[in-house]
């Protein structure tokens, strides 16, 4: 055990090893780049959609079409670069280099790595939100914990005690191959759906129908009105932004390019009803 875990810390250790029929160099290719086999092509219809079922978590300012446009424009994005993956079966790094070239889409991957390495530490910490609100549902006393950290950390040491145990909740995920996530994928499409109709009929019950979301209206017009609604369309496209490039990383495991023909369709529809269960709770 020892040993193993030695070789799980050493560089050497985290090295992909040529598959038998690669025909690229060695340096260039390894089982991670090579043209995904038949036998790990999982992700079907369903997989497909339970990827983007999520936990709501966006509080945009109107539900007038703003987000459901960038939403739409997003997943034709994401359709027309996604099919290349599905189509070859080949992920991001590889597919850089038809563009970029073998040495210079070291940076278009390098540039992608660092991104990925941002949202990362942005989910985490609205993981540990959610982490943190648990947590003092069990135990109400870690709302009194003291706060050793300044006041220009922007985080609270009960914050950062919930930042670095989901943290490590995750970890043990990032150690898996996408192929084998389909089925966390999946626990997630039936999962979070249930949550979103407890959180609505919480909500619901809990305020007054006279002052509920459907009798409030817009106070904001003209140019603010405008921005706004360019705010929330960039809202909206950001969020997948950074994975519609690099989306074949997980379209490659699709069993065959019309699977994920189901995103034009899916990201609208999700990603609105999505916004609206956070605006409903959230008002």
């Amino acid at each position: 055990m020892a040993h193993g875990m030695l070789k799980f810390l050493r560089p050497s250790g985290w090295v992909l090893e040529l598959e038998e029929t690669t025909f690229a160099s060695y340096g260039w290719s390894n089982k991670d780049m090579d043209p995904v086999p038949p036998r790990l092509r999982t992700w079907t219809y369903v997989v497909a959609t339970m990827t983007y079922v999520k936990f709501p978590y966006l509080y945009l300012v109107s539900l007038k079409g703003m987000e459901l446009s960038g939403y739409a424009i997003i997943s034709v994005v994401m359709l027309m670069v996604g099919t290349i993956g599905a189509r070859l079966h080949v992920a991001f790094p590889v597919l850089s280099r038809s563009s970029f070239g073998f040495w210079f889409s070291y940076f278009a991957v390098f540039s992608r790595v660092v991104l990925a390495m941002f949202w990362f530490g942005i989910q985490t910490l609205i993981g540990s939100q959610a982490v943190y609100q648990m947590l003092k549902a069990i135990w109400p006393s870690i709302a009194m914990l003291p706060n050793r950290l300044p006041a220009n950390a922007n985080i609270t040491s009960s914050g950062f005690l919930c930042y670095v145990l989901y943290w490590f909740i995750q970890l043990p995920f990032m150690l898996l191959s996408p192929h084998k996530i389909r089925w966390l994928f999946l626990v997630k499409g039936i999962v979070v759906p249930m949550s979103w109709i407890a959180m609505m009929i919480w909500a619901f019950v809990r305020v007054p129908p006279s002052t509920g979301l459907f009798d409030q209206h817009a106070t904001i017009s003209g140019s603010q009105f405008s921005w706004s609604w360019l705010s929330a369309l960039n809202s909206a496209l950001g969020s997948y932004a950074t994975l519609s490039v690099n989306i074949p990383d997980f379209t490659r495991y699709a069993k065959n390019e019309r699977v994920q023909f189901v995103q034009p369709f899916v990201i609208p529809i999700v990603f609105t009803l999505t916004s609206f269960v956070s605006i409903a709770v959230t008002n």
